[in-house]
């Protein structure tokens, strides 16, 4: 920003001495004249100070707009980050979605298969116990518990009547 000085020189008098002027009239109008450029060059440094402010207004104008400018960019930056995220949340929504579906799904499979298993071991655990009735076996416990029979003794698969002894104690 570049301040103006005002600067009136006159160099010298203003005007010629009229010699048929009479002197009164003449310091009169000297006098006048002298006030007026004093009036003027208040008025141009008013004048120049308004420029300098004008000028200085301009300057935080055009700062002004620069950052506005540099802030419009930001804030288009940041929309397209919110866009890009919104649409990768959305797509996570998307596989969220389709993965329990699948969940669901294999879990109906698995729910599926586990009722088919129960009803294939209850089928399996009647076969057997049809095939040991009709050949007369017993049966031990499936883990090895106490038989109703004789508690305290653990009885192997056998054709026999007999009971087969433990050192394992049952319970």
């Amino acid at each position: 920003m570049k301040f103006i000085e005002p600067v009136f020189e006159t160099g010298g008098d203003l005007w010629r001495t009229l010699s048929n002027v009479p002197d009164a009239d003449a310091r009169a109008l000297n006098e006048k004249l002298a006030r007026q450029s004093a009036e003027l060059n208040r008025r141009l440094t008013e004048i120049l100070e308004l420029h300098n402010v004008h000028q200085r207004q301009a300057n935080e104008l055009q700062d002004a707009h620069d950052e506005i400018d540099r802030l419009s960019q930001t804030v288009s930056a940041l929309q397209e980050a919110v866009t890009q995220y919104q649409a990768g949340a959305a797509a996570a929504e998307d596989e969220i979605v389709l993965l329990e579906s699948e969940k669901a799904a294999l879990q109906a499979q698995l729910d599926g298969a586990f009722e088919e298993s129960k009803t294939l071991a209850d089928r399996v655990l009647a076969a057997e116990a049809a095939a040991n009735a009709a050949m007369g076996m017993r049966s031990a416990p499936a883990i090895g518990g106490a038989t109703v029979e004789n508690p305290g003794t653990n009885f192997d698969t056998t054709t026999e009547k007999n009971p087969h002894r433990s050192k394992i104690p049952s319970v």
